[in-house]
């Protein structure tokens, strides 16, 4: 279960619309990521948006193949919510790993409202997040902060690690692009 750390009614738009953003590097997209779709679904997502990172110095693909990636995971998964899911790329080359603060997270969430072109009304993210609980509200008082529930040992970063251990947590044809990745690099 989501941890929604403001205890006031459901948050909307001006359209009684529950709009979440769910920004991240998904260096690769796993299934907990496509929990936390789900989970935002259960919470009465109208709209979600994903805002994937791309980084070419730190990503093992790069932009177009994880768009590509996203979109086929929205064409598999329509029927279960994903025709609600917007996809935006977004290259970023200063934002590195878990380096951001108050202030990026501050500009982050209003770059999102204007890159969604509605207004977001739930920030969903991760265990990380945590720290800006007691902030949340001098970043904003239009979005709400949601933390996600983590499925215990599923990270971007022990896939990478040890993708064939891991590839029953990634879409098939992910495991076998990484594998494409991973033998191109040696």
């Amino acid at each position: 279960m989501a941890d929604n750390i403001m205890t006031d009614n459901i948050m909307t738009d001006k359209t009684g619309k529950n709009i979440y953003a769910f920004a991240g590097s998904f260096n690769p997209p796993h299934i907990g990521h496509m929990l936390a779709v789900r989970q935002m679904l259960d919470m009465g997502a109208d709209r979600i948006h994903i805002f994937v990172r791309s980084n070419k110095k730190l990503d093992l693909a790069d932009a177009a193949t994880k768009e590509r990636w996203f979109n086929t995971m929205k064409e598999e998964y329509a029927s279960t919510g994903w025709d609600k899911v917007v996809i935006h790329m977004v290259e970023s080359k200063k934002v590195t790993g878990k380096s951001y603060s108050l202030k990026i997270v501050r500009d982050a969430i209003k770059q999102l409202d204007t890159e969604a072109g509605e207004h977001i009304t739930h920030y969903y993210a991760g265990d990380d997040y945590k720290k800006f609980r007691p902030f949340w509200r001098f970043i904003t008082k239009e979005t709400r902060l949601v933390i996600g529930a983590r499925t215990e040992g599923i990270s971007s970063t022990a896939i990478r690690n040890n993708l064939e251990g891991n590839r029953f947590l990634l879409p098939p044809y992910i495991y076998e692009d990484l594998k494409k990745i991973a033998e191109n690099r040696k």
